[in-house]
């Protein structure tokens, strides 16, 4: 098993640390900006012409949450036979995806509207996503996860997350 991407911390995240959790042997392949992703992108083997992708034989997995959700169901870090729990930890995953999508639409955004959006982000959009995120945790029947009795890929993206966003504030 090979997990393709970028040397650098980011959409693979959550899938290494699934990988890890289970002691699941894998070789990191990175690929380098420029040449390196023009070739992989040549290969046909980036689906929709991005990473990460996940290896085995010849087969090429693509879309991160894609990917962690199949890791989830081979290694038991996402369940097969409860809906609402499963509904719980996408709705998580994809509530992370939004909060995230905002915050690169300010960081990446026209120079001119940069202020208003980082304004609008930390004041309203983070404040409020991370109270959701809050009550979630206090309603859990274990407060040491964020869904159901035991670790999932929704543990998995927070923390990769939270990992990514300390990374970043402690520069």
């Amino acid at each position: 098993m090979k997990l393709h991407y970028f040397d650098g911390y980011g959409r693979a995240d959550a899938i290494r640390m699934a990988l890890n959790h289970a002691k699941v042997p894998y070789e990191n392949v990175t690929i380098g900006f420029g040449e390196e992703l023009a070739k992989a992108k040549a290969s046909g083997n980036l689906e929709f012409g991005q990473l990460p992708v996940l290896q085995e034989g010849e087969k090429f997995l693509a879309q991160s949450v894609a990917i962690l959700r199949y890791i989830g169901l081979q290694y038991g870090y996402y369940p097969t036979d409860n809906p609402e729990i499963c509904w719980r930890i996408d709705s998580t995953i994809d509530s992370l995806g939004d909060v995230l999508n905002a915050f690169y639409k300010a960081a990446f955004g026209p120079e001119d509207q940069k202020a208003d959006l980082f304004k609008t982000f930390f004041t309203t959009t983070l404040p409020h996503w991370l109270s959701s995120m809050d009550k979630r945790l206090k309603a859990n029947s274990s407060k040491h996860y964020f869904v159901g009795d035991k670790i999932t890929i929704a543990d998995f993206s927070l923390a990769a997350w939270a990992y990514r966003s300390e990374e970043h504030t402690s520069e």
